[in-house]
């Protein structure tokens, strides 16, 4: 699943809309690691990454996506 959220996260800037993920407007990268409320899973995504530090050194990190290329 953290492949999965890495992928939705970059895709913005795979595709040229901006050249920081954190630039879009519209996702919920920031939204997960804040703590201001929500109505996100934001729970269950910290816990993939194992807590907040390693979500964001995650999508720091270019991430090899062909472990999930059949999901995309």
């Amino acid at each position: 699943m953290k492949y999965l959220v890495y992928y939705i996260h970059h895709n913005p800037v795979k595709h040229g809309f901006v050249e920081d993920m954190i630039e879009y407007t519209w996702s919920s990268y920031l939204t997960v690691s804040s703590p201001k409320k929500t109505n996100l899973k934001r729970d269950d995504v910290i816990n993939w990454f194992e807590d907040v530090e390693n979500y964001q050194y995650f999508h720091k990190v270019e991430q090899d996506l062909e472990k999930i290329k059949d999901l995309i």
